[in-house]
């Protein structure tokens, strides 16, 4: 069997791809100072640091949306290009959050689970390894015949397994230091939340995994929001929703990420309207292949 050798590549999305994967090293480096107090400047603590590795992991996710927008719209998308973009996911969606939820669980004595590293451990080497697996699973059956960005992907995408954990951790920073949220939902609430989200990261953290290697089917959000024609207040409502990002960016990616999760479970177990769409959409790509 002849060997294929690259000989040229697409400068732009390649650059945009790797960007993807600074931003997961970046974020691996912050939580490595966080884990060993190595911050250059001593006014960043630990939890600055770890608020900045999961922000860089939102950060990979616009290059990740970027490389292959622009690949498709020069016309340069390839396989060399769907191989480095899931490398880079593995490292951004995969290594990175894993890691950040474990060291988050492991320093905050009071967490469920804080007690035992190992535990702890093994629950992100399971996420790591279900990361792995689907994106590996997908270069296989994209290759093997689906043309064009679907409306589906068979089990969670990875970058929405990293913003459920990214975007929870995030929010609990947000709970615990943002004077204001406190000041309208109660510092009761907001330190009760917190804690909440601190003994639900290990378990989330195996349950995603598994989410990500199953079949079930999660809407591609972007051509899902973006598919068909829609009414004239469909955009006003999107508009809306931009503003809530801006002035409450973590509340709002929080229940951007686990809204995801939960609709796209809902859809599929509970018949109804929505489920029927789920459907309706995934036999136009059955039908594409």
């Amino acid at each position: 069997m002849k060997k294929k050798i690259v000989r040229s590549i697409a400068v732009l999305p390649t650059l945009l791809t790797l960007g993807n994967a600074f931003c997961g090293f970046l974020a691996l480096a912050y939580v490595a100072d966080a884990l060993g107090g190595f911050g250059r400047n001593p006014d960043l603590g630990p939890d600055i640091l770890l608020k900045r590795a999961a922000w860089l992991i939102f950060l990979g996710m616009v290059f990740d949306a970027l490389d292959g927008f622009i690949a498709r719209l020069a016309g340069s998308d390839s396989n060399f290009g769907a191989e480095l973009d899931s490398l880079c996911d593995v490292l951004t969606f995969g290594v990175a959050p894993a890691f950040l939820a474990k060291v988050l669980v492991q320093q905050e004595k009071g967490a469920m689970l804080s007690t035992h590293p190992r535990v702890v451990l093994w629950f992100a080497v399971l996420y790591v390894a279900c990361a792995v697996m689907r994106l590996a699973r997908y270069n296989v059956e994209n290759m093997a015949g689906r043309k064009g960005p679907s409306s589906f992907f068979s089990g969670l995408p990875t970058p929405g397994a990293a913003g459920v954990l990214g975007s929870l951790i995030l929010l609990r920073y947000e709970l615990l230091d943002n004077e204001a949220v406190q000041d309208f939902l109660g510092e009761r609430f907001c330190a009760g939340g917190a804690l909440y989200i601190l003994h639900a990261l290990p378990f989330l953290v195996v349950a995603l995994g598994f989410l990500m290697v199953s079949r079930i089917p999660f809407a591609h959000a972007v051509n899902w929001l973006t598919h068909g024609r829609r009414p004239f207040l469909y955009v006003i409502v999107l508009i809306f929703f931009l503003i809530l990002v801006v002035f409450f960016t973590e509340i709002v990616f929080a229940l951007i990420f686990v809204g995801y999760v939960v609709f796209s479970l809902g859809a599929f177990l509970i018949p109804g309207p929505w489920s029927r769409e789920f459907r309706k959409l995934e036999e136009e790509d059955e039908n594409t292949e």
